[in-house]
């Protein structure tokens, strides 16, 4: 009887060694794995803030090569409308250059 108490003991004991190696391994695993999904999640927040400022400079970019085109045409326009309304803005100076000098009375 005392024998079979003893085999049960060492069976508990090793059983008891297995559960404690199994979960030392799967601490292990876990650590591991927190480890590389935290370096996969820091790889891609870098490259998600890679690509936003690739695309913040591709904008500004755009937008500047948009205001010097805008500029350029409203540049031409003034000319043009300059150019076109001559006679008319030459009138309108004498116009008022004569009520400017011209006395009240």
């Amino acid at each position: 009887m005392q024998r079979i108490m003893q085999e049960i003991a060492k069976a508990e004991e090793e059983a008891e060694a297995i559960v404690r190696k199994a979960r030392q391994e799967a601490s292990s695993i876990k650590n591991r794995a927190e480890r590389e999904s935290a370096a996969i999640i820091e790889k891609a927040k870098a490259k998600a803030q890679s690509l936003i400022q690739k695309r913040v400079a591709e904008a500004k970019k755009k937008a500047k090569s948009n205001y010097k085109k805008e500029l350029e045409r409203a540049k031409a326009k003034k000319k043009e409308y300059l150019e076109n309304h001559r006679e008319q803005l030459e009138k309108l100076v004498e116009k008022i250059v004569e009520i400017v000098i011209k006395p009240d009375f």
